[in-house]
């Protein structure tokens, strides 16, 4: 059990990239994080232990946020081109994204946290991927305001 624990401590500076990522709010993202780490240690004693803890602890934060997907979210105006692209990804498509090219998780191990089989997550990880690079092709204008 002490080494578990150890392993969700070790693992905050991920969870916190990852929550960062698919929200896009700092405050939410700490709350994510926090809830998480909450139902993380509540299920400890039901956890199958062949999981890998990392997998357990994003697919927590991914059902979280999408718990939460429809809530409002503010938008922040620094965003441009490719991280705007980013922001705007279905939340599926995020998430494959920053599980695989940023924590480096396997497909499978991203399918499992997003909860898709991999042929799926691999669809989706394309996507995510084609859609971003339009972005970088295509970044929007820039836009002028007249000031008097």
């Amino acid at each position: 059990m002490a080494g578990l624990i150890a392993e969700l401590e070790v693992s905050i500076p991920a969870l916190r990239r990852f929550a960062n990522a698919l929200v896009r709010d700092p405050s939410e993202a700490d709350r994510l994080v926090r809830d998480c780490l909450v139902s993380a240690l509540d299920s400890l004693p039901s956890r199958r232990a062949e999981t890998d803890p990392r997998v357990w602890l994003f697919s927590i934060v991914h059902n979280l946020a999408r718990r939460r997907a429809g809530r409002p979210r503010p938008r922040g105006d620094a965003d441009s081109g490719v991280l705007a692209a980013l922001g705007e990804l279905p939340l599926d498509q995020r998430s494959m994204l920053v599980l695989v090219a940023v924590e480096d998780l396997s497909y499978a191990d991203a399918a499992q946290v997003v909860g898709v089989p991999v042929d799926a997550a691999m669809a989706l990880l394309a996507s995510a991927r084609e859609t971003l690079r339009r972005a970088e092709a295509d970044p929007a204008p820039a836009t002028l305001r007249r000031v008097k």
